[in-house]
């Protein structure tokens, strides 16, 4: 452990155990991950507000690199359990479960839990329980928790794990995918990425479609949660656990398009490119206008 954290670990110890992490199973760069080469010591942190470091706060980049390897095997219709780790519980939340398949480009969530996620007491048993949809597709994923705070600033959570599906039945996928061209790893950009022809076939990623789009806000994208509300995902999936206060739960706020975000697969990236973009330009606009009015407006006086 680097000697700088540790002196922050005994001098501000309440700052270190801030916010929550997913513990179980072990993400990549988690400290408890047998495969990690470079430790988070900030872990428990949200995403970047600019989404910057969306998804998995950058680290799906370790895919195809040693610290980048499959720490769990989950067998289809089986059910396993999630836990997380911290005690800055922000009165619970919501949250979503979800896998990916071409190395964090696209996302389906296969579980929501809309309040009490993470659970509020900051000393409660923060275990949850998921089964891995039969329908998934066998072969090496991502597996993400996302979490949105009832309490506090309005961010976004994401740590993401590398694991292995087994028995399946929607055909194969990942770098183990039965019907892929090869397990094609391009700069450790993805995990079995396919090529137009493996589209083409019986195994497209709509047919295999096991979940419903990652619900994607307050990284910069134009959709919100409210504050001191559960936030009720557009669009949960197939599989709906609801705790806590009804009437605590809200829609998000803002263009948070139809159903989850865009509609899910396929165009997250993009939009949240376009996103930053606008975001970019209305800075710009601004800087000028303040430049204006402090100089230019000086100047002819």
């Amino acid at each position: 452990m680097q000697l700088w954290h540790v002196w922050f670990t005994v001098v501000f110890p309440s700052l270190v155990v801030a916010h929550m992490a997913m513990q179980e199973p072990p993400g990549i760069r988690y400290k408890t991950n047998p495969y990690t080469t470079q430790v988070d010591y900030d872990y428990v942190s949200p995403l970047s507000p600019s989404g910057s470091n969306f998804p998995c706060k950058g680290y799906h980049k370790d895919l195809g690199t040693p610290s980048g390897q499959s720490v769990r095997t989950y067998n289809a219709g089986r059910t396993y359990e999630l836990i997380l780790a911290g005690s800055a519980t922000h009165a619970g939340g919501s949250c979503q479960l979800s896998l990916s398949y071409d190395g964090g480009t696209t996302w389906e969530v296969f579980k929501s839990f809309i309040g009490n996620c993470v659970k509020p007491d900051p000393q409660g048993d923060q275990t949850f329980h998921f089964t891995i949809p039969s329908s998934a597709p066998s072969g090496e994923a991502l597996f993400a928790w996302s979490w949105f705070n009832n309490l506090g600033n309005r961010e976004m959570y994401m740590n993401c794990a590398v694991v292995t599906i087994t028995g399946g039945s929607g055909g194969g996928g990942g770098i183990d995918g039965g019907d892929e061209v090869g397990p094609v790893i391009d700069g450790n950009e993805g995990i079995g990425k396919r090529d137009a022809a493996s589209e083409d076939r019986s195994g497209s990623i709509q047919k295999r479609s096991f979940g419903v789009g990652l619900f994607i806000a307050n990284i910069g994208n134009g959709c919100t949660v409210p504050a001191g509300k559960n936030v009720m995902f557009p669009n949960p999936g197939p599989d709906v656990e609801y705790a806590g206060n009804e009437g605590s739960r809200a829609a998000p706020e803002g263009n948070c398009g139809e159903g989850n975000y865009y509609g899910g697969w396929g165009g997250a990236a993009a939009r949240l490119g376009v996103s930053r973009a606008m975001g970019y330009s209305w800075a710009a606009g601004a800087m000028v206008i303040v430049w204006y009015w402090a100089f230019g407006a000086g100047l002819r006086i």
